[in-house]
């Protein structure tokens, strides 16, 4: 019985150990769970929208079913509309795309 339980017990450490560390974007302290909807959260990419201007992408997989969060600064002297920040954020996924950071 003894021999049992420890084997268990190793077990169940290991589980616990391989399991994904849980998210925390560092400058914001934004916390991000390991699935959303079904779908399992991938590595955190580091990127820049431009020079001095860094981001990260956290990327969430299933089956049919891809979501990214982009986490970033957002200067309100050079993105003054909505439109500005969806076309300057369309322009970083290609460019992420390109670099394969991303799936597509």
């Amino acid at each position: 019985m003894k021999t049992v339980l420890i084997f268990f017990m190793c077990g169940l450490l290991s589980a616990i150990t391989s399991a994904a560390q849980p998210f925390s974007h560092m400058e914001t302290g934004i916390p991000l769970p390991d699935t959303i909807a079904g779908t399992t959260r991938g590595e955190a990419t580091n990127y820049e929208v431009s020079t001095g201007e860094p981001g990260v992408a956290i990327p969430y997989h299933a089956n049919e079913i891809e979501i990214t969060v982009f986490i970033r600064r957002i200067d309100p002297k050079k993105i003054t509309s909505a439109a500005m920040l969806i076309d300057e954020t369309l322009a970083t996924v290609k460019q992420l795309e390109a670099s394969g950071a991303t799936r597509t």
